[in-house]
């Protein structure tokens, strides 16, 4: 509360070491993939790792965005488990989305890790180009900047 960093500031210092340590995560479990079971990326390495930032990029703007409206530890801890279930259960993970009912398959729309779902797919199964993939990139860019941006204009420094 006294330090003179600016609102920014904080915010890359709660962000980026969440960012590194997702990175080194996907980078084992790739790894892990490849020499544990023999399952390798048929795309690009760099398209996903770059398509996983804007991936992240909107997970962490969802999470700060949650933190910023919240008051205490256990109403963010209770938003963040429903949002975690809703984005699970929503993003064709288990069920395909394909054979939800219509109206659910409207509703994952509203879900960042749908877009993401298929992004990987596509580039581990298909071999996906960038172009290729634009019709999942653009909706779910435009979400992590709209919800980093609510995000930011949200979150204050207080105490609590």
């Amino acid at each position: 509360m006294v330090t003179p960093l600016k609102r920014h500031q904080l915010l890359i210092g709660k962000i980026l070491p969440f960012l590194v340590l997702t990175f080194i995560e996907m980078i084992a479990v790739l790894s892990f993939a490849q020499l544990i079971f023999g399952i390798s990326i048929a795309g690009s390495y760099q398209l996903l790792a770059g398509l996983a930032f804007i991936f992240l990029f909107t997970t962490l703007g969802l999470g700060i965005f949650v933190s910023a409206i919240t008051y205490t530890q256990q109403q963010a801890m209770f938003i963040s488990w429903f949002l975690m279930v809703f984005m699970l259960l929503m993003s064709g993970f288990f069920i395909p989305i394909e054979n939800m009912p219509p109206f659910l398959q409207k509703v994952t729309y509203l879900n960042p890790m749908r877009y993401f779902m298929y992004i990987i797919r596509d580039i581990v199964q298909k071999g996906s180009s960038f172009i290729s993939l634009l019709q999942d990139v653009i909706p779910m860019t435009i979400y992590g900047i709209l919800i980093f941006f609510l995000a930011v204009f949200n979150f204050q420094k207080r105490l609590a």
